[in-house]
């Protein structure tokens, strides 16, 4: 956990990045991350009023669960029902005013 705040601190502060650079590079890996328990998001878009209308970043935190089973997916397994325990925390930030 603590590898995961090492790395994730960074990688929040490429993503809010002003800099283009810096920003792309961070979304990169932030793709090819992501299923790290440790994540951060950057907002593309958002319309309209609401709760979450200035959101602009969310970070994912103490991940627990969400692994697919092990039992294997096929013809057999069709149209039965899996259960997979999951929970995480979910952050969301604005731009200050």
């Amino acid at each position: 956990m603590a590898l995961g705040t090492a790395l994730g601190a960074p990688l929040g502060l490429m993503l809010i990045a002003r800099r283009r650079l810096p920003r792309g590079v961070g979304w990169s890996l932030t793709q090819f991350f992501r299923n790290a328990p440790w994540l951060v998001l950057q907002v593309i878009s958002a319309e309209g009023p609401g709760i979450f209308a200035g959101v602009t970043t969310i970070t994912r935190t103490a991940t627990e669960g969400g692994a697919p089973p092990e039992a294997p997916c096929n013809a057999a397994a069709s149209g039965q029902t899996v259960k997979v325990p999951y929970s995480a925390r979910y952050t969301f930030f604005s731009a200050p005013n």
